[in-house]
């Protein structure tokens, strides 16, 4: 996923069709919604590619302008005919929030309501990246998969602390076994305003928003994308594995992190997204080949990694 694949103009038309959309099923958004400052990005960028000028717009806006509106033009195109309830409503929720990821307020032990719009964001970059959008629901768990055998429940975390990784794994796994319409599930963990970094003193996260990552050509952000999400699995696979045994239902975990930067020689925008996903193998839970077709119902799915005591 890149944006460096359609022309900007392409975008600013794609967005405000999205933008059309939305304000057909939610008449009520206020105007002061973070979707209209990235609109007012967006706009700028093209006048600018057009004069000839220079985008003053920080490079962390335009960042984050070029990753929500790609995010609601998929969800335009993969459920522009769903009006039911459960689907405006999280629409709704997903718009809300501050314009900058790293203005997200966190209290206590986990995220206040000032972060649950990127939250919801997140289910939908699941929900988005599946093939046939009619088997989807958002009713019972965050998303739920109609797979016609059986239902498979996803619930999304979004990584913000390695110390909470864990606890939220087992949160999630208990909502999809308390579900009673799935069968199987996966817990599903996304990456947002961090990325990994392994150095001397361990394993951590750092803040992309203070740390601009810096591409020297596309297939290295692409690359980059890869990397990070297998290695979340390669690096806390085992212990989620050993939290899942409680949790029947829930066969593995799939990560998916989306990477803006910039390319070093020309400053332009630029980001990559990946899927990875782990089955929890060597626990008395059904093959490998029920993970394999729940995860290849997702457009360009991953190789499948095992996760095993």
């Amino acid at each position: 996923m890149s944006f460096q694949e359609r022309q900007i103009t392409q975008i600013l038309i794609d967005y405000k069709i999205a933008l059309a959309w939305v304000e057909a099923l939610i008449p009520n958004i206020k105007t002061a919604s973070r979707i209209y400052k990235y609109l007012e990005v967006i706009e700028s960028s093209v006048r600018a590619n057009k004069d000839g000028t220079t985008n003053t717009n920080p490079l962390l806006l335009t960042l984050e302008a070029h990753q929500k509106s790609d995010l609601l033009i998929e969800i335009h195109k993969k459920f522009y005919n769903r009006t039911e309830k459960s689907f405006v409503d999280k629409l709704h929720a997903s718009l809300l929030g501050p314009v900058y990821l790293h203005k997200e307020i966190l209290q206590g032990e986990g995220p206040s309501k000032n972060t649950h719009g990127r939250d919801v964001e997140s289910e939908f970059y699941f929900a988005t990246h599946v093939k046939n959008p009619d088997i989807v629901s958002f009713q019972g768990n965050d998303v739920v998969y109609d797979l016609k055998d059986y239902k498979m429940g996803v619930e999304v975390k979004r990584i913000h602390s390695l110390e909470q990784i864990e606890s939220n794994f087992k949160i999630a796994c208990n909502q999809i076994q308390k579900n009673p319409d799935v069968r199987y599930g996966m817990v599903g963990f996304r990456f947002d305003n961090h990325y990994l970094l392994e150095d001397q003193f361990g394993l951590k996260l750092i803040d992309r928003g203070e740390n601009i990552l810096s591409y020297a050509s596309h297939e290295e952000c692409f690359r980059y994308a890869e990397v990070q999400t297998k290695y979340f699995v390669k690096k806390v696979g085992s212990i989620l594995l050993s939290a899942s045994h409680s949790f029947p239902k829930v066969m593995g975990i799939g990560v998916f992190g989306l990477f803006p930067g910039r390319l070093k020689i020309s400053e332009i925008p630029f980001l990559a997204g990946n899927f990875s996903f782990a089955w929890f193998g060597g626990v008395p839970r059904p093959c490998k080949k029920v993970f394999t077709k729940m995860t290849n119902e997702f457009e360009k799915p991953q190789g499948i990694e095992s996760v095993e005591n």
